[in-house]
């Protein structure tokens, strides 16, 4: 069989140098209900969420009927499931967001390149009784998208209740290809959850997550695919296009059809891949989107090919403890049932797209970033979440990088998210880099002690930005750093140029004033020398005006202070 990925969870794994197979439990589902298990032969038909047209989403608590005759509690976006939005790149999207739900939160549009007012960084939240209008240019390849909450501390539960939805994009690119569209593109966003039967009329979500789930994440034993239990639908006996969103809070699925017949994948994260790959099942971590085009032209008219999650071998228990759930159950993702024979002309296309490759020899630096525990959290470089305003790296705008990531847990897999870019896998400790991640991304997932280099250039947008853990848990315990894209420090004409009060502070002047426009978000100040060294840095709150400095443990020279992307000069005397 042809893995599409390096085994990331393998058959074995290493645990202290010692070699340890981990066979799946066969009887997990010992007594576990029926609606708990996976698609019955009945089913429920695949529910599609509404197309946004511009209205605005009202989040707030409500009920929905996931169950024929039961009501459960969700988080909703005028709907369990929010609408799918559906653009073309160069269009305007404008989205407000109402705010009934009590609680703060932001809305992260994943896989986008934004303005940072726009990304849904934690410390742009709104609260109750507040809306927020999104606004930004689509700048993104075709490809499958979604957004969800961002809020601080509560992303897995705001997710795991329904704070999610899908955006897809259309190009000219894409258009060209005539790749299968209408019926046959199936959009598919799947979530792991716990269920729990109050009343013959009350079935709810569960989320009640222990020390343990902290650590593991909140894993599940029944499947929602759009928000539907048991899910089912009916296709032609024809070429389809199947969109795929992980959008569970930690698990991870091998993704395969129920007749072990290959698929051929054709876009990852950010868009269509170069050429199609030909495989036969495919990992699909949380916060990961693929898109595959399924021969269903194979199967005879009555029968049906379910889209499944492959069991594998469950991972080390962390801390000697595993989940009620772990990680390599199998499940039924959606149940396909061949209904009609089809004309197709459609064939697989040679090549999909043409992407610019990123030269390793062209990057200006290396940043190294280290993932851990630290007892009570995870960690990135030793640091936990704990400031919302605090920059932990200063990224220069427009200039290559290398970003290596250091998994040092020997129990604990992690699906990183970088905000604000996609990027290039450049390499895995673990064995080559599989084709279908040879295109855009903007998640991957490291296995235990895995070492893994991107290739990441931020070319438009400066402001803070995000670096995470995309297991959810794993994110509201600390994972999760901020990092400052920094422009250029040229003196500028404008509102947001800062201004000397003191221009000259003298050695009996310990302090000197900056002043400068407010802004609607929080910028970065700092203090640079002539050499271009950084002296100093801090996060100006939105709203302010000025900042005072303390220069006199500076030598006598020449400086730059800069607030955003505009600067001025100071003379410490």
């Amino acid at each position: 069989m042809k893995s599409t990925r390096r085994t990331f969870i393998g058959n074995t794994l290493a645990i202290g140098g010692a070699m340890v197979v981990s066979p799946f439990t066969k009887n997990l589902f010992a007594g576990v209900p029926q609606h708990q298990r996976g698609i019955t032969a009945e089913g429920t038909l695949l529910r599609s969420p509404s197309v946004h047209a511009g209205e605005a989403i009202t989040v707030k608590w409500g009920k929905a009927s996931i169950w024929e005759k039961m009501q459960t509690n969700v988080i909703s976006m005028n709907g369990h499931v929010g609408p799918t939005f559906v653009v073309n790149k160069g269009d305007t999207l404008s989205a407000e967001f109402k705010n009934a739900l009590e609680q703060p939160f932001s809305i992260h549009w994943h896989g986008f390149e934004l303005p940072e007012a726009m990304d849904g960084h934690p410390k742009d939240m709104f609260n109750n009784a507040e809306s927020k209008t999104y606004s930004f240019k689509v700048k993104q390849r075709a490809g499958t998208y979604f957004y969800h909450s961002h809020a601080h501390e509560k992303t897995e539960q705001h997710v795991y209740r329904g704070m999610y939805g899908l955006f897809i994009v259309h190009d000219k690119e894409e258009e060209a290809l005539k790749l299968p569209s209408g019926k046959r593109d199936i959009a598919l966003a799947i979530q792991d959850v716990v269920t729990k039967d109050v009343n013959a009329e009350q079935r709810e979500l569960e989320y009640d997550p222990n020390f343990m789930d902290g650590m593991n994440g909140w894993l599940g034993n029944t499947i929602l695919t759009n928000g539907t239990p048991n899910a089912y639908t009916t296709v032609e006996r024809a070429w389809h296009r199947i969109r795929l969103v992980n959008a569970s809070g930690a698990r991870v699925y091998k993704i395969a059809l129920s007749t072990k017949q290959p698929f051929y994948v054709i876009a990852s994260d950010g868009g269509l891949l170069e050429k199609p790959v030909k495989a036969e099942f495919v990992w699909l971590s949380p916060g990961e989107r693929y898109e595959l085009l399924v021969d269903f032209s194979q199967v005879n008219v009555g029968d049906s090919v379910s889209i499944v999650s492959e069991e594998y071998p469950k991972p080390p228990a962390h801390m000697g403890v595993d989940p009620t759930y772990p990680q390599g159950l199998p499940f039924t993702i959606l149940r396909c049932d061949v209904t009609a024979d089809a004309t197709d002309e459609f064939s697989i296309p040679d090549t999909l797209s043409t992407i610019t490759r990123y030269k390793e020899s062209e990057a200006k630096r290396t940043r190294t970033f280290k993932l851990a525990m630290n007892g009570s959290g995870h960690t990135i470089n030793d640091k936990s979440f704990d400031d919302m305003m605090r920059a932990d790296e200063e990224v220069p705008l427009n200039e290559l990088e290398i970003w290596e990531f250091i998994n040092t847990e020997d129990d604990m897999q992690h699906p990183m998210h970088i905000h604000g870019a996609q990027f290039q896998i450049l390499s895995r400790s673990s064995g080559d880099v599989p084709e279908i991640e040879r295109g855009w991304k903007d998640v991957f997932t490291m296995a235990p002690k895995e070492v893994v280099r991107v290739l990441i250039k931020f070319e438009e947008y400066t402001g803070m930005y995000l670096v995470h853990c995309h297991n959810l848990a794993h994110e509201d315990h600390g994972m999760m750093i901020n990092f400052m894209v920094m422009g250029e420090m040229d003196v500028q004409d404008g509102s947001n140029q800062p201004t000397m009060l003191q221009a000259q502070p003298s050695i009996t002047q310990t302090t000197t004033r900056i002043t400068f426009a407010p802004s609607t978000t929080p910028r970065m100040l700092t203090l640079t020398d002539m050499r271009g060294v950084t002296l100093h840095s801090t996060i100006i709150p939105a709203g302010a005006t000025e900042h005072t400095l303390t220069v006199h443990s500076y030598p006598s020279g020449m400086y730059w202070v800069a607030v955003g992307t505009h600067a001025v000069k100071i003379i410490v005397e």
